[in-house]
């Protein structure tokens, strides 16, 4: 995110998010199963008010702490920065926030600290990418993973695919790397639903559709226009 933004003379935010409140509660859910001690009302509500100050404070605490390395970067590298923290479920602060500004770009783990076996996404970033109209930046590896040189756009002739080229050749210029256009197209789709059709469609059907007809017409498009078009 830094290199991007330190190339496109851009300002980085950085946000995380922590669930006081969720914490609170989950500790009045199990306040039956304390020792008897912690059962008289007036031991419970002390205890709540040092839980509640505890809990808050702390994740305070360890929000900044992840915004703080982030800043020392930006500072490093002489880009903008500001931090923010939000309160509450993550993936959901998380959407809120992102639709309700004008970010070009969002960067985030594939994975975070709760990785399931061999999972693709982490179900945080998955939800966000359900939910949110911004272009997003999916890591799934550590930087010094990283050991290709090469950065693939898949193309199908949409203005969301130019759109990702675009987004892929700045990315190439700000990374050092080469980029490789992908277009892929099913020659046989056509015939096959041809196929399918022709088992169908009565006699007269077969005269409206002028079945024969447009059959060949798709035969000489798909051989000798699909590719030219795809290429």
């Amino acid at each position: 995110a830094t290199r991007i933004a330190g190339r496109d003379g851009a300002e980085v935010l950085g946000s995380h998010v922590y669930a006081a409140r969720l914490h609170d509660q989950r500790f009045r859910a199990m306040e039956s199963g304390l020792p008897e001690q912690y059962q008289e009302e007036q031991e419970l509500e002390k205890q709540r008010t040092i839980h509640d100050s505890l809990i808050t404070r702390g994740l305070e605490l360890i929000s900044d702490s992840y915004l703080e390395p982030f800043e020392e970067i930006c500072a490093q590298n002489s880009i903008p920065f500001s931090g923010v923290s939000l309160e509450g479920r993550n993936w959901q602060e998380l959407v809120k926030d992102i639709e309700s500004q004008d970010h070009d770009l969002i960067a985030l783990g594939g994975h975070g600290v709760g990785r399931v076996g061999a999972s693709q996404l982490g179900t945080v970033t998955e939800r966000i990418l359900r939910r949110v109209h911004r272009d997003i930046l999916i890591c799934k590896q550590k930087a010094d993973e990283v050991s290709s040189d090469c950065i693939v756009v898949c193309l199908d002739g949409s203005s969301r695919s130019w759109g990702a080229l675009r987004r892929g050749i700045g990315l190439a210029k700000s990374f050092d790397k080469r980029l490789l256009a992908v277009s892929a197209f099913d020659p046989y789709f056509h015939y096959t639903m041809f196929s399918t059709i022709s088992g169908v469609l009565s006699e007269k059907a077969r005269e409206v559709f002028k079945f024969e007809e447009q059959e060949k017409l798709h035969e000489s498009i798909i051989d000798s226009g699909l590719a030219k078009i795809y290429q």
